[in-house]
C-alpha cells in the first residue's frame, strides 16, 4: 500500500557530523542547546553520536511529490497515524518546526479508503492533479521530465573527434542528479523494493537499551530487544522526490513490565540476523513502561 503527498514547499530532513576534535566539555555545551540528554552523563564518544542524530530541515526545489510505502497487512489506522501524528512522516517531510508543518496539497493512495482518511484529516484534495508529471519533482525527475516529441528533422552531422568526446563524456559519471538519488532511496531503504537475501532493501528497525556508542566495526546490534512490544519491527519508508535524505518511521508500543530505556536504533535488511547496515544512538533516549508509545524515525543522509 501506498501514498503519495503533494508539497509546493518540500523540505529534507537531514542530520551534520560532529567535529571530531571538539572537546568533552564542548559537545556537552552542544548537547544542552539541541536539546540533547546529558542528565545520564553520557561518554564523549557517545555524546557525539547523540549529537549527529539530530534531525535538522532545509528547503528543496519544488513543487514536489513525498512517496510513502507501507509494509505489507500494516492496519489501515496505523499507516494513517505513521503519517499524521508529530514526529511522524509528514512532520518530517514539510516545511516549519515539527508537529506546526502545515497541510499537503493533494493526496492519493492505492486504498480509496487511506485516501479519503486523509484528505479529510489535513482539508486537502483527494487524488493527484492530472498534470502531476508536468508540475511536480515525482520520482520520475523534475517537471515536464519525459520523452520530447520529434520535429521530422534529420539529426545534424557531427564530427566523429567531436562525437568521441561526446561518448567519453557520457560514458564517464559526471553527477549523480535528482533521479538518481531517488533510485538509491528506493533501492537501499523502500518497503516495495524487490530485493531479496543479502540485497534486500534495510527497512527493519531494531532496538536496543545499550549505550555504548556505535562503532564503524559493530555487526549486530549489542543487546537488541526482542519482546515486550520493542521485537524487531519493519518501518514505514518516505522519500521526497530530488531529495538527498529518505525516513524509516516505526511507532512502537511497550508491553513489557520493565521500564526500557531505548538508546540505539539499529536498521538491517532482514527480520532477523541480517546486515546491520545503519546505527543510530537516540538523542534524548526515552524510558517507556507498559502501554506507553513511541515514534522513532531514521532519517537516511544519500
Amino acid at each position: 500500500m501506498y501514498v503519495l503527498l503533494g508539497t509546493d514547499r518540500p523540505v529534507e530532513s537531514y542530520r551534520t557530523e560532529v567535529d571530531p576534535g571538539l572537546s568533552a566539555k564542548h559537545l556537552k555545551a552542544l548537547a544542552v542547546e539541541a536539546g540533547v540528554e546529558v542528565g545520564d552523563n553520557p561518554g564523549r564518544d557517545l555524546l557525539a553520536a547523540r549529537l549527529e542524530s539530530v534531525t535538522r530541515k532545509r528547503d528543496i526545489a519544488g513543487p514536489s511529490v513525498v512517496t510513502v510505502n507501507f509494509p505489507d497487512g500494516m492496519p489501515l489506522m496505523e499507516c494513517a497515524n505513521t503519517i499524521t501524528l508529530p514526529q511522524g512522516i509528514w512532520d518530517s517531510h514539510s516545511p516549519g518546526a515539527f508537529a506546526d508543518s502545515g497541510s499537503p496539497l493533494w493526496v492519493e493512495s492505492d486504498s480509496p479508503a487511506l485516501q479519503a482518511l486523509l484528505a479529510e484529516h489535513y482539508g486537502c484534495a483527494a487524488g493527484a492533479p492530472a498534470s502531476l508529471e508536468n508540475d511536480y519533482y515525482t520520482e520520475n525527475g523534475p517537471p515536464s521530465t519525459g520523452p520530447k516529441k520529434s520535429s521530422g528533422k534529420s539529426p545534424p552531422t557531427v564530427p566523429p573527434l567531436l562525437l568521441l568526446m561526446w561518448l567519453f563524456l557520457l560514458l564517464t559519471p559526471r553527477l549523480r542528479g535528482a533521479p538518481g538519488r531517488d533510485f538509491q532511496a528506493r533501492v537501499m531503504g523502500d518497503t516495495a523494493s524487490t530485493g531479496t537475501g543479502l540485497y534486500a532493501a534495510a527497512n527493519w528497525i531494531a532496538l536496543t537499551e545499550n549505550a555504548t556508542a556505535p562503532a564503524d566495526a559493530d555487526t549486530a546490534l549489542t543487546g537488541e530487544l526482542t519482546a515486550g512490544g520493542f521485537a524487531r519491527a519493519q518501518a514505514v519508508y518516505a522519500h521526497t522526490a530530488g531529495s538527498s535524505t529518505y525516513t524509516l518511521t516505526k511507532t512502537f508500543t511497550s508491553a513489557d513490565a520493565t521500564t526500557r530505556t531505548l538508546q540505539k536504533i539499529g536498521v538491517l535488511n532482514l527480520s532477523a540476523l541480517g546486515t546491520l547496515v545503519f546505527q543510530t544512538a537516540i538523542p534524548s533516549p526515552p524510558a517507556l513502561v507498559s502501554g506507553d508509545q513511541v515514534a522513532l524515525t531514521s532519517t537516511v543522509n544519500l
